[in-house]
């Protein structure tokens, strides 16, 4: 068993990074992808970050997001509080043990990983709009969602990575394939930088007996990547059974509920687990991942927190 804020800086962090890897949706073309995106069934790229000053209702207030037949998203003033500040802050005050020049390219790498996270990707845009307006290309990927292919990148070589570009059931102009080989040795660089800001950042907030495991890092990313739970309608009206939440939003609405978990033998590049299972009573939550089994049980606290 991890102790319960350790899990939660986990995922606390590893909900950050995933504005890394993923553009955020915000104006009324992306809404239109949204929405072609969810008649598809395909999970939604969204940033949903809490602010200090709102709970997760207060986030979702229907008042306070756009809508586009139905399809809300946070819009980019609301994401105030970032991960990322909380981040630089622990280092600041907690390490002031670390000698300087460690504390500094601590630092440096976390800003640089912050700095990456509002980049959009201009083929990545042209890739969706292509999704949109020929749907038969989605069909080699059907068993693929994004967050795998991400972890896919991650792990390749270049050589790999050219090959996996050839595959592409589209036409590419030979720009498009040098800038994709770039974003993907670039999003390889900064998963590699992100895991050594975390296996740094989390002996200054752990006691020093608590031993940091790689794989759970790796087992955090992924849940955080699946989603993890589905919303319900009555509480959060505009989204629908089909969307889903962060974690971390869900760990962050006081008072938080304890979390025990059981974390499979996974590492990094295979790919985010499916839900298997979840189920729910009125004093626990209990989530099954697959297909090696993971297991989340959260206890206490409100429902809606669960």
């Amino acid at each position: 068993k991890m102790a319960r804020q350790h899990f939660y800086f986990l995922v606390m962090i590893c909900c950050g990074l995933q504005a890394v890897c993923m553009p955020v949706m915000t104006d009324v073309k992306d809404f239109k992808l949204m929405r072609w995106y969810d008649k598809h069934g395909i999970i939604c790229p969204r940033l949903c970050i809490r602010t200090p000053e709102r709970g997760l209702r207060g986030v979702f207030a229907k008042e306070d997001i756009p809508a586009f037949d139905g399809i809300a998203v946070i819009p980019p003033h609301m994401i105030i509080r970032s991960p990322f500040k909380d981040m630089v802050e622990i280092v600041q005050t907690r390490g002031k043990h670390l000698d300087q020049s460690i504390k500094e390219k601590l630092l440096y790498k976390i800003r640089r990983i912050s700095g990456l996270s509002a980049r959009k990707c201009p083929l990545t845009i042209r890739l969706l709009e292509l999704l949109h307006t020929q749907p038969e290309i989605w069909m080699p990927f059907k068993e693929l969602s994004l967050p795998d292919r991400i972890q896919n990148v991650v792990t390749m070589n270049s050589e790999e990575l050219r090959d996996m570009i050839k595959q592409l059931p589209i036409t590419l102009r030979p720009a498009d394939i040098t800038q994709w080989e770039a974003n993907c040795i670039a999003t390889q660089k900064n998963f590699a930088n992100c895991f050594e800001v975390i296996s740094q950042l989390l002996p200054l907030v752990l006691p020093t007996a608590v031993a940091v495991d790689p794989a759970e890092i790796a087992w955090a990313f992924t849940v955080v990547q699946t989603r993890s739970l589905l919303t319900d309608e009555e509480n959060l009206r505009g989204f629908g059974t089909g969307q889903l939440v962060p974690l971390f939003d869900m760990l962050n609405h006081a008072p938080a509920p304890t979390c025990d978990y059981a974390p499979p033998p996974a590492m990094i590049g295979q790919g985010a687990r499916a839900i298997l299972a979840i189920q729910a009573d009125p004093d626990q939550l209990s989530v099954e991942i697959g297909p090696d089994g993971a297991a989340l049980l959260m206890r206490g606290g409100r429902p809606l927190g669960r």
